[in-house]
């Protein structure tokens, strides 16, 4: 089994007629699906298999917290043979999990009777967060770590107020004693 879902892996081949059925079936039918792309190894590298799916699911929306409440209530009022309860010890039984900007669910596998994947839902409401996104989590690890470390040197080597000028940032809380600013790079964005 893999990941939190306890799902199986999938072949490469299988991968791109499985998001289709996922896409057409699933999130089509939800109000605010603007699209969904892959994203992550399954662009970059030349593996054979993976043990998840990585899908940027873009929604028309305001507020992020809401729309992944709702998105999560429609996956988890779906039948068990489109949205699989999870197989694996942790969470068996489970339909969704809920963390950061990811509804993770467990999905079958296009043409394999009884296999199942993890699809990890990365949640956006805007094309350009969908863009960044994506682009974001298509590089190989090292490269997103490398770019999360000079993000936050950056700021150990310039004046804060400087870096916030130039980024058009406005109306930053003042420090309390023993406090500092940083930056943290993630794939929603950057963040002080």
């Amino acid at each position: 089994m893999s990941g939190s879902a306890g799902g199986n892996r999938i072949t490469r081949s299988s991968v791109d007629k499985t998001v289709e059925e996922y896409i057409s079936k699933v999130l089509s039918k939800f109000p605010g699906f603007k699209g969904a792309k892959i994203s992550g190894s399954y662009n970059t590298g030349t593996k054979n298999d993976f043990g998840d799916i990585d899908l940027i699911v873009n929604l028309t929306a305001t507020d992020k917290k809401n729309i992944k409440v709702e998105l999560a209530k429609y996956l988890s009022s779906l039948p068990d043979n489109i949205i699989v309860p999870f197989k694996s010890d942790k969470y068996k039984g489970k339909k969704y999990l809920n963390t950061g900007e990811i509804i993770t669910i467990l999905y079958p596998i296009e043409g394999q009777p009884d296999e199942y994947v993890q699809i990890d839902n990365i949640v956006s409401i805007s094309d350009k967060e969908a863009e960044f996104k994506k682009e974001f989590l298509d590089y190989p690890a090292e490269i997103q770590g490398l770019l999360l470390g000079l993000s936050k040197v950056a700021c150990l080597e310039e004046a804060p107020q400087s870096i916030f000028a130039r980024m058009g940032i406005k109306n930053v809380p003042a420090l309390e004693p023993n406090q500092e600013y940083e930056f943290n790079l993630f794939n929603s964005g950057l963040t002080l």
